[in-house]
């Protein structure tokens, strides 16, 4: 299949009506190089039907950060038994147990965690996530 390459956007465009946002293509497939202006002047539906301007762009987070916190989480539901029983500990100790999975992952990046194997980053943002969503509920 031949694609085309935004300009303005960088995006590719999969079907030469709209620009598409896309992770994967072959680059012997890329034929030319146009402007988000072009697919104007094709007569691109209304997008002003869809209203999501100022939400957040959540395709923009990395992946990999979420499939890190879920094997994390899945390893805690494993040995503590329960997916909630998180939100029933201090703030305090996820910070602690953020700081010395960070601290374990500055002093050696490649190394894990002796109990469930898994690497101290990941644990790092397992804990951080607890407490981004302490805090969002705090706010509520």
């Amino acid at each position: 299949m031949k694609h085309s390459l935004c300009i303005d956007c960088q995006h590719l465009d999969l079907q030469r009506r709209r620009c598409a946002i896309s992770s994967t293509f072959d680059a012997d497939d890329l034929t030319e190089v146009i402007s988000c202006n072009y697919f104007a002047a094709l007569g691109t539906p209304d997008q002003s039907a869809k209203q999501d301007a100022g939400k957040l762009q959540i395709t923009l987070v990395p992946t990999q950060i979420i499939r890190a916190i879920a094997e994390v989480r899945m390893y805690g539901n494993k040995k503590y038994g329960s997916a909630d029983n998180w939100k029933q500990v201090e703030p305090v100790r996820y910070r602690d147990a953020m700081m010395r999975h960070l601290l374990a992952y500055i002093d050696d990046p490649e190394a894990v965690d002796a109990e469930s194997g898994l690497p101290h980053l990941w644990h790092a943002a397992c804990n951080m996530a607890f407490l981004c969503e302490m805090e969002a509920l705090d706010d509520d």
